[in-house]
């Protein structure tokens, strides 16, 4: 930020080739990853492939025992367009709002502050509005004010105020991740672990796809 880059191609690639050497690392010298550490069904079962296949069935029945609760399929759907929307926020507001509309990086933590405090401050106006509306209608309420702040990306090409409105108005909703931590509690009960680690996996390959599609 200090520097004022203008271009974070060379830098992105090289956080990329970064982590990269860390995966291999991790795999070839964690005492987790050799042979004398791993249990005696790996060698029975399948191996990792088998540990896999047998992870990606507990995912499934994940689905199937919860159908009489409807398409849960959905929740996922949006924890994947959440991540890859929070990806936008997360890594590039500094470098697309400093290259792209040629601000300085005093000027971009100036247009960010507010978000902090709004999103603090205004963390208890979902459960006011679900209160108010009932759980159902204030669902849908929050759900489509979220939608209608997103879609100020349309103008984003062309007005900078439309880029920072957007994160102003969604902290507004900010209650929002506490409300569906609570209905997946209610939804999964007991499945409540599997549905944790599945929705990890769901936000992790999200930011893997977002990042490099935002660059």
């Amino acid at each position: 930020q200090v520097l004022e880059l203008r271009d974070y191609t060379a830098l992105w690639c090289s956080v990329l080739l970064v982590n990269s050497g860390l995966v291999i690392l991790a795999a070839v010298f964690f005492p987790e990853a050799r042979d004398k550490f791993k249990p005696e069904w790996h060698a029975t079962r399948g191996g990792i492939i088998g540990g896999v296949r047998r992870e990606l069935e507990d995912y499934r029945q994940l689905f199937v025992e919860t159908r009489e609760l409807g398409r849960v399929e959905f929740i996922f759907a949006h924890l994947l367009f959440c991540a890859m929307s929070s990806r936008k926020f997360a890594v590039l507001v500094f470098s697309y709002s400093m290259s792209y509309y040629d601000l300085s990086a005093a000027r971009v933590t100036l247009y960010v502050l507010p978000i902090i405090f709004i999103h603090v401050f205004c963390a208890p106006l979902v459960g006011v509005v679900c209160r108010l509306l009932g759980m159902r209608r204030g669902f849908v309420f929050v759900c489509a004010f979220k939608a209608a702040a997103c879609g100020l990306f349309l103008l984003q090409p062309y007005l900078c105020w439309a880029w920072f409105l957007q994160f102003y108005l969604s902290s507004l909703a900010s209650g929002w991740d506490a409300l569906m931590k609570n209905m997946s509690a209610a939804i999964f009960k007991e499945r409540l672990s599997k549905y944790l680690a599945l929705a990890d996996l769901c936000k992790d390959g999200a930011n893997i796809l977002a990042a490099p599609a935002y660059a």
